[in-house]
């Protein structure tokens, strides 16, 4: 059990200052896509160039972080599977992954949907997906509007973009809006 009666799940991680265990939802923006070529949809752009060496910053930031995710959460679009791909070889051991087509060019809402079904027995979970769905999400899951990330985030959040939010574990399972501390944004 957790200090707050919640079992506790995967991944969950201590707070450095206080020792409490939170949750931990990291919320990734894909990498700058190219036009879609002749005859494809936005839904197959791929990632281009400059993209590609965005991953590697983002590699940097997983690295430096110890970021290690219990599961991913993929929008099944070519250029957020590519981003992943790009970045899978940063984690010391392998992650889940679920590519969801509900989190393709998603609403805030639905994206926190798609999270809160998979919040139970993974206590760290990435989203990588899309704006503007990812930086509405962060700014409404977020309970400190003057911190540094929260003022960063509410004027853009980049392609390659990775915001660090937590939560108390107790409050973890339906990703309620308001209820999470925004410690970092991190951009390429």
């Amino acid at each position: 059990m957790s200090l707050y009666g919640a079992p506790v799940t995967l991944g969950v991680n201590v707070n450095k200052d206080t020792g409490e265990r939170l949750a931990t939802l990291y919320l990734l923006r894909h990498a700058n896509a190219a036009a879609p070529a002749s005859g494809e949809t936005d839904f197959d752009r791929q990632l281009s160039d400059k993209g590609v060496l965005a991953c590697q910053s983002v590699i940097q930031t997983i690295q430096a972080e110890n970021i290690q995710p219990d599961l991913v959460l993929c929008s099944s679009s070519d250029r957020t599977r590519q981003t992943l791909s790009a970045i899978m070889g940063a984690w010391e051991s392998p992650v889940p992954v679920e590519y969801l087509d509900a989190i393709y060019e998603a609403h805030p809402e639905e994206i926190r949907r798609a999270i809160a079904a998979y919040t139970a027995g993974n206590g760290s979970i990435m989203v990588i997906g899309h704006n503007p769905g990812l930086q509405m999400l962060t700014l409404a899951l977020s309970n400190n509007q003057n911190g540094d990330a929260y003022q960063k985030t509410a004027t853009g959040f980049p392609p390659g973009a990775l915001a660090k939010l937590e939560v108390h574990p107790e409050l973890w399972e339906d990703v309620e809006p308001g209820k999470f501390t925004y410690l970092k944004l991190s951009t390429p």
